[in-house]
C-alpha cells in the first residue's frame, strides 16, 4: 500500500473513528495528534505546519473561504505532522503546493515527493476506504456525481475525483489543466491498461485542444455542463486506436485557479481495427 494513505489509515484506526461524523470533527484529531489549529493572515502561503515544541501549530490562512479547501488544508497539515516531522519543523504550503498531485506513470511506479505524499494523506484521511470505496462502483461516472460525494464528505472536488479513481473499476482519467495548459493527470488502472495497449499519452504542458470542452473555460469564461462526447485525438497522443473513436468527457471550471478539472471515461472499444 501506497505509504501516505497507509499512514492516513493507521491514525483513523488508532482514533478509532467508525463514522462519517467523526471525521467532521478535524481540529479535534488534529489536536489529538499533537496540533493545535488556528486561523490568520499568511503572506505567500495558505496553509502552514510549525512543528516545533508541543503542541504543533497548523495555521490556515483566512483568505481560504471554502470549508472544504480549509478542511483539505488541515488534513494536508496533519500529513505533514506524521510523515515529514522528522525532516523539517516548518512546511510552508502555497496553492499551488496543495494542487501538486502527481502525473504519467502509475501509482505502483510513482516516487512522490512530501507534497504529494501530504496531498494522498488528505485524501485518505476525509475520504476513508470503508465508507468511500463501496460508493464507487457505479456505471455511468461523472463529475456531478463525484461532487455529490464530496458534499457528502466534506471534501473538495479535486481530492473526491482523485481519490474516486483509486476504486473504480472504470477506464477513467482526471486531467487538471490551468493557464489553458495540461499541468497533470492520474488514471484508474483500466485506463492504464488501454494507454498502454494502444501506446497513446496524456500530453501533460501540451496547450488545450479547441476541441475539448475544457478549453471553453480559456474562449468563454465558462464550460457546458454535462458529459458529452469528444474526440479521442483532442486529449490523446497518437496511437493504436481509431481515428474515429470518441471518449466521454466532463469538465468544470475552477476559476480561482484559472483551472479545469476534467473527467476522461472511455467508455467504448477504441482500437483502430474496430474500423474494419
Amino acid at each position: 500500500m501506497v505509504y501516505p494513505i497507509s499512514t492516513a489509515e493507521r491514525v483513523i484506526d488508532e482514533l478509532g473513528i467508525l463514522s462519517l461524523d467523526d471525521l467532521e470533527f478535524l481540529e479535534e484529531i488534529a489536536w489529538a495528534r499533537g496540533a493545535l489549529v488556528r486561523y490568520e493572515t499568511l503572506k505567500g502561503s495558505e496553509a502552514r505546519l510549525m512543528a516545533v515544541g508541543k503542541p504543533a501549530i497548523i495555521t490556515i490562512s483566512t483568505e481560504i473561504v471554502s470549508k472544504h479547501r480549509q478542511r483539505f488544508s488541515i488534513a494536508h497539515e496533519i500529513g505533514h505532522l506524521e510523515m515529514h516531522r522528522q525532516e523539517r519543523s516548518l512546511s510552508l504550503c502555497t496553492k499551488e503546493k496543495l494542487n501538486e498531485w502527481w502525473s504519467g506513470i502509475t501509482r505502483k511506479e510513482i516516487e512522490y515527493n512530501s507534497e504529494q505524499e501530504a496531498n494522498l494523506f488528505a485524501s485518505a484521511l476525509l475520504l476513508p476506504e470503508i465508507f468511500f470505496a463501496p460508493l464507487c462502483d457505479i456505471e455511468e461516472p461523472s463529475l456531478d456525481y463525484i461532487g455529490e460525494l464530496a458534499v457528502k464528505f466534506n471534501a473538495s472536488l479535486t481530492s473526491t475525483a482523485l481519490r474516486y479513481l483509486f476504486f473504480s473499476r472504470e477506464p477513467l482519467a482526471v486531467v487538471w489543466s490551468q493557464d489553458n495548459q495540461i499541468r497533470w493527470f492520474q488514471e484508474t488502472e483500466a485506463f492504464a491498461e488501454i494507454r498502454h495497449d494502444l501506446g497513446f499519452f496524456i500530453n501533460v504542458r501540451s496547450k488545450l485542444d479547441s476541441s475539448t470542452r475544457a478549453s471553453y473555460f480559456y474562449r468563454s469564461g465558462s464550460i457546458p455542463q454535462g458529459i458529452k462526447p469528444v474526440s479521442a485525438s483532442a486529449w490523446f497522443t497518437a496511437g493504436k486506436y481509431s481515428k474515429s473513436a470518441t471518449i466521454k468527457e466532463h469538465s468544470i471550471a475552477m476559476p480561482t485557479y484559472n483551472a479545469s478539472l476534467s473527467l476522461l471515461w472511455v467508455d467504448d472499444v477504441i482500437e483502430e481495427d474496430q474500423d474494419y
